[in-house]
């Protein structure tokens, strides 16, 4: 397979757009359509790997499993297990307890269909999921999967009926993601037969690509094209935003950006001279390291933060994971990739040790987290009733014996100062906002005055959609 610079300059203009999505640059309000983009380059580059094997005879399924292992896990299981010990320090306990069972998902390749169940992509709290954005790598290894069984069982149609197949199943599921994505959008944003047809766009450009020279066009049909492309993808990174309908026929506009480029983009052209010039190409291969390791930096300073993260921080951040990044790439994606320094005896050895090490890691996160949160529940119901009983005035009495009110007398709850005095007499409640006046507060009042019954992003009134601040809310009250 002849090496392309430009697809690797695509794969930077994929992730640079959704990583300013999700440090929250207004500009890039659209930056989430990098993934369609990846999608697209995923489709056509499988597709084309696969065909040049099959054509030779030398198809494997195990060969292609070991590639794609290569590809993906080394990686990724480097960036899962230096979030642990920071979800195991830094988050609540519902934070920790949700993160645990994304890791479980991950290492399944089921992360897509766990976070469709959790939340929507777009929910307020999505922010502070370390490992969110690996929805995508489901949908892609859930692709691995099943699309070199099909093409192996298909092959002896040939390629006239493959295609027409894959054109088929592409606009059958084109016509479901624009259905689903009115009446199940978050199913419609997450689940591979909604997204699917997005990767099967990138393997009939494959079909379509294959034996054919890449001056068969005009030139300025080239240029053309190529251009209309590129601006197909910068319009839709800058315009869309969280309300857009996606992904249904919205969705085709950075998906069909990103197929002229592959097509039309070649050397000749000035946006595939743009693409294949050194800095585009050097971020396209960190791009998957960077694409892993920013979500979880920028999930945790969020956890971590009193306030909204300045844009220094985030710059900083930023900077963060293309160094990271480049370091994974450096010393763990190239080294897996040969199979000469690391053979596939040994790849599998240390990916299936690295998988349990994870998931017995993650096992006894969950079970620490859970003990917290059951406590951290007593604590904060104990915390309400000694409020009900000393603090609310005209109780009636059976209000009182149902909170344990043990001093109560007739129908109201007054208690002597003896008594509580034992008891800390005011709650901070709130979302992160109440929770920076907790050091203030504590020197006024003093530490055994007050507890602190606080979540991130979950403001007092109980308005804020998601998982994690329902659960916040259900714990106080």
């Amino acid at each position: 397979m002849r090496y392309r610079p430009e697809i690797d300059g695509l794969r930077a203009i994929a992730v640079i757009p959704v990583i300013l999505f999700h440090a929250g640059f207004k500009l890039f309000s659209g930056g989430f359509v990098g993934v369609d983009i990846f999608f697209v380059i995923s489709g056509y580059l499988i597709t084309t790997i696969i065909l040049a094997d099959l054509e030779t005879g030398q198809f494997s399924l195990l060969k292609f499993y070991e590639r794609r292992a290569r590809r993906i896990l080394p990686a990724l299981y480097v960036v899962m297990a230096s979030c642990l010990p920071f979800a195991c320090l830094w988050l609540m306990p519902v934070d920790a307890n949700e993160f645990s069972n994304s890791v479980m998902a991950v290492l399944v390749f089921a992360s897509n269909i766990f976070f469709w169940q959790s939340n929507d992509y777009f929910d307020a709290d999505s922010e502070l999921k370390p490992l969110l954005h690996t929805w995508s790598l489901g949908v892609e290894e859930q692709f691995y999967v099943l699309f070199p069984i099909f093409l192996m069982l298909a092959w002896r149609l040939g390629r006239k009926r493959i295609v027409g197949l894959l054109t088929i199943g592409a606009l059958l599921s084109l016509a479901l993601a624009v259905y689903a994505t009115s009446t199940k959008p978050v199913a419609a944003f997450f689940l591979l037969p909604t997204r699917g047809w997005e990767l099967a766009m990138g393997s009939l450009i494959a079909f379509y690509l294959e034996g054919k020279a890449r001056d068969q066009f005009p030139p300025a049909l080239n240029q053309i094209l190529s251009f209309v492309g590129f601006g197909l993808i910068a319009g839709a990174a800058l315009t869309f935003t969280k309300e857009t309908p996606f992904p249904g026929f919205y969705a085709l506009v950075p998906t069909v950006g990103a197929g002229l480029i592959i097509v039309f983009g070649s050397p000749e052209t000035f946006v595939g001279r743009l693409l294949a010039s050194r800095v585009f190409v050097g971020v396209g291969l960190i791009s998957y390291s960077a694409y892993l390791w920013h979500q979880p930096l920028l999930s945790f300073a969020r956890h971590r933060s009193l306030t909204e993260l300045g844009e220094l921080v985030i710059a900083g951040i930023i900077v963060l994971a293309f160094g990271l990044a480049y370091v994974t790439w450096r010393y763990v994606e190239t080294p897996f990739r040969r199979g000469n320094i690391v053979p596939q005896r040994l790849l599998w050895r240390v990916s299936l040790a690295s998988a349990v090490v994870i998931a017995a890691s993650t096992v006894s996160l969950k079970l620490v987290t859970s003990e917290a949160k059951g406590q951290l529940e007593t604590d904060m119901k104990a915390q309400w009733r000694i409020y009900t009983c000393f603090f609310e005035k005209d109780q009636t009495y059976e209000t009182l014996l149902e909170n344990h009110c043990d001093l109560a007398r007739g129908a109201s709850a007054q208690a002597s100062d003896d008594a509580s005095r034992s008891f800390k007499r005011f709650v901070l409640y709130g979302d992160s906002v109440a929770a920076h006046l907790y050091p203030g507060l504590i020197r006024v009042l003093g530490e055994d005055k007050i507890v602190q019954l606080t979540g991130g992003s979950c403001t007092a009134i109980r308005a804020t959609k998601g998982r994690r601040c329902t659960d916040f809310y259900d714990w106080f009250v």
